[in-house]
């Protein structure tokens, strides 16, 4: 892995700059080192255990939709596609005892 010397910055914090398909310039908090594949894949919301194929894993990563931000979108339009064909959804079904 490549040693860099950055400015440390606050592990906390967002992001200092975009995701993108090089890593956008990002780099781990403590200013000595590139993040990892696996680092940028979470930072972009994929799973842990999510495998990446072939080659470009970066760029793979960088030019994805997060994973969970997809997820939320599509849960939305089946919502709103099933309430306009009359379909209830049985998450959203309120019991009462």
């Amino acid at each position: 892995m490549k040693e860099k010397n950055e400015p440390p910055w606050d592990g906390n914090s967002i992001l200092p700059r975009a995701m993108t398909c090089s890593g956008g310039q990002n780099y781990h908090p403590s200013g000595k080192r590139d993040f990892t594949d696996r680092e940028y894949a979470v930072l972009q919301g994929f799973p842990q255990t999510h495998i990446f194929k072939g080659s470009y894993i970066r760029k793979q990563i960088g030019n994805a939709v997060p994973p969970c931000a997809a997820k939320t979108l599509f849960e939305s339009i089946k919502r709103d596609l099933n309430r306009a064909d009359g379909i209830e959804d049985e998450t959203e079904t309120l019991i009462i005892d």
